[in-house]
């Protein structure tokens, strides 16, 4: 499947998928994996690294990533930081602490 119709299917399909999910180096393995073809690889390889490049000029990281920044949540510091940004210290402080002295013995907190 090293030329033809087929061939121009796989690496159109790997560049769109590596654009849109922001993956090419994963969109690269799967497409190696089912096709074993090393061919067909390097000129996969290609169109990834020129369709990453584009969605990186147009869309920053990928064409998902924008979606959830035009909805309003920004995963450039990662999920936690969002997490962080969302939740205040008063919802998940707990009040009703135990407290133990300094001479306090193993059998008496048992």
């Amino acid at each position: 499947m090293s030329s033809g119709v087929p061939a121009y299917t796989v690496v159109g399909m790997g560049a769109v998928a590596a654009s849109v999910l922001g993956a090419p180096i994963s969109t690269t393995l799967i497409i190696f994996e089912m096709t074993s073809d090393y061919t067909l690889t390097l000129a996969v390889m290609i169109a990834v690294v020129v369709s990453s490049e584009i969605s990186h000029h147009f869309y920053d990281r990928s064409y998902f990533v924008r979606q959830l920044r035009e909805r309003g949540i920004d995963l450039k510091e990662g999920i936690e930081a969002e997490v962080m940004q969302t939740i205040t210290v008063n919802a998940v402080m707990r009040r009703n602490l135990s407290t133990v002295s300094m001479g306090t013995d193993l059998e008496t907190l048992r």
